[in-house]
């Protein structure tokens, strides 16, 4: 994952770090609140490069 920006990395280890707490996904303001980010266009721009990657569905 050595090809993932700083934004993408904190939204990874959060989705999996709610994922195991929780059972369930994270929304997208969830993210946006966990990980510090300015708006949730941010997040989305930052899942859609994630799911390119294969690393999110």
């Amino acid at each position: 994952m050595s090809d993932l920006n700083e934004k993408q990395s904190k939204i990874i280890s959060f989705i999996q770090d709610y994922y195991n707490e929780f059972g369930i996904s994270p929304t997208v303001r969830e993210i946006q609140n966990g990980c510090n980010i300015t708006s949730t266009s941010v997040v989305d721009y930052n899942l859609k490069a994630l799911k390119n990657k294969g690393l999110v569905k």
